[in-house]
């Protein structure tokens, strides 16, 4: 018994319904806004560590220079803004305050140099805002 051989037949090229069309545009839209805000958002990040990490650094460098034998707190207070204006800006540093008290117990006559930095923290790296952080640093000097 012999069959006619199949006959190959085209299958019709499947057409997307009109109601669907322009959603890929609609798609990649909503996509790259969430990818754009979850950029600024990182950089947004970095900038705020970038400026806490400052602040503490210019805390425990001047308290520890205001610590030496041969300095006083005003001497750390210079170097903590030095270092700050250096690494962030004018426009970035709020105030560095020093106290200075006697360790009590020790008869050593040695006292505690706590210094303390504030910085305005960068929106968008344009901008500073209303954010700011303090950073805190102690040292001892001993006579």
């Amino acid at each position: 018994m012999n069959h006619p051989p199949a006959r190959l037949t085209r299958t019709a090229r499947r057409v997307a319904p009109a109601d669907e069309r322009g959603s890929a545009v609609a798609e990649f839209v909503f996509i790259t806004a969430l990818l754009m805000m979850l950029f600024l958002g990182t950089l947004q990040l970095a900038g705020f560590l970038h400026a806490r990490n400052m602040a503490h650094d210019a805390a425990v460098h001047g308290a520890r220079y205001a610590a030496l034998a041969d300095r006083s707190g005003e001497d750390g207070q210079r170097r903590a803004e030095e270092l700050l204006t250096g690494s962030l800006g004018k426009s970035a540093l709020a105030g560095v305050t020093v106290r200075e008290t006697p360790t009590t117990g020790e008869a050593d006559g040695s006292s505690r140099i706590q210094l303390e930095v504030e910085v305005r923290v960068p929106l968008f790296a344009i901008f500073y805002g209303p954010l700011s952080y303090t950073a805190q640093a102690t040292a001892t000097r001993y006579s």
